[in-house]
């Protein structure tokens, strides 16, 4: 689809109409980064937008190593 394709479309509605929105959904699960850009990318939002939606769903590398830390220290100490 064409960047015209969606004009006037919200994210949800090019998600949908592009297929993408199971994928996205499935991304955002995983905090995958990479994923959810390179998605929200193909349906043609902008950058701004997409560090928004990032922002809102938590989604950061700072947050990736903040819960792998707290994953493994609560391995360690499982009492805590």
């Amino acid at each position: 689809m064409s960047r015209n394709d969606f004009k006037g479309m919200t994210t949800n509605e090019r998600l949908y109409f592009s297929g993408n929105l199971n994928n996205f959904k499935k991304a955002l699960k995983r905090n995958d980064e990479k994923k959810v850009r390179e998605i929200l990318q193909q349906v043609y939002v902008d950058d701004k937008s997409i560090e928004l939606i990032l922002k809102n769903n938590k989604i950061s590398p700072l947050n990736k190593i903040v819960k792998r830390f707290l994953n493994f220290f609560l391995k360690i100490n499982p009492k805590i």
